[in-house]
């Protein structure tokens, strides 16, 4: 299957090592980002980092975290897909005086909003040697759903409503009980959204039939859900129960949160489930 066109940072050859956390605003609309030399101080500014000679040529950048915390291991990358509501750690190396701009390509994604500069980054003149990046970074423990797991279904069309359903704040849409692993799978029948869930940790099993890029392997809340696809979760819901107090789950692009692509579930003591109200009273004035 050809990849998905995707939106995110594209970084590129980025000597002392830096880590920057990146964190897409909301009101972004998906892109995907990179970071490339300025032509006015790049050494080879008429060539790309894959021309260097092997035993000159810097380490690239390496994506340490995202949403739920560190990765097991970092991903040496020349671009990442960050969509609104995602978040990205990532370790980077700079020559002394090197400057070095982050930037964003529309990519041809649906929903992009075109090539910008996001930040430019200028390194000392003198930058003391750092550490390797480890290998390991942290114990992940794959969340897997059980034999016969609930599998939900969830279907994203034009922006403001989910399984057909505006946002109704006196609704409870789905009814989970607490500490389930589930199976939550995102369907997407027009242009790019992306998809949030609170007080959750998921990871992703597969995107259009297709393994997530390694740096999206770690615990996660938001999701990139292209044009025209399938996304398959593995959710992992936590203890804490309340049947009167929802969670949401919704498309993080602003613009179509606001206008009712958003859902709400509640977490319930097992074995209470079909006893729950779906309708909650609704306060005013806030």
């Amino acid at each position: 299957m050809a990849p998905v066109p995707r939106p995110g940072p594209r970084l590129r050859r980025p000597h002392s090592t830096s880590p920057i956390r990146c964190g897409c605003p909301r009101f972004f609309t998906p892109s995907r980002t990179r970071t490339a030399y300025d032509a006015s101080s790049c050494p080879c500014r008429r060539a790309g980092r894959e021309s260097w000679p092997a035993s000159r040529r810097p380490p690239g950048a390496h994506v340490i975290a995202n949403d739920g915390g560190l990765l097991g291991a970092p991903v040496e990358v020349e671009e990442f897909s960050l969509t609104p509501g995602e978040r990205a750690e990532f370790i980077v190396t700079f020559a002394p005086g090197e400057q070095v701009v982050l930037r964003t390509a529309g990519n041809g994604v649906d929903i992009g909003e075109g090539d910008f500069d996001l930040l430019k980054l200028i390194a000392a003149k003198d930058l003391k040697p750092a550490p390797d990046v480890p290998a390991r970074l942290a114990p992940l423990t794959p969340i897997t759903a059980p034999a016969g797991a609930r599998v939900r279904r969830f279907r994203l069309s034009g922006h403001d409503a989910i399984n057909g359903k505006e946002m109704d704040m006196a609704r409870i849409d789905e009814v989970v009980p607490a500490g389930a692993v589930e199976i939550w799978e995102i369907e997407n029948n027009v242009y790019s959204h992306n998809f949030h869930i609170h007080e959750v940790a998921f990871q992703v099993l597969e995107m259009d039939g297709s393994p997530p890029p390694a740096y999206a392997a770690g615990y996660k809340d938001t999701v990139y859900v292209p044009a025209k696809s399938v996304v398959r979760l593995a959710v992992q819901f936590g203890d804490f129960i309340d049947p009167a107090s929802p969670y949401m789950y919704h498309c993080h692009i602003l613009r179509h949160e606001d206008s009712g692509m958003m859902g709400q579930f509640v977490i319930v003591a097992p074995g209470t489930e079909s006893q729950v109200s779906l309708t909650i009273p609704t306060h005013t004035g806030h």
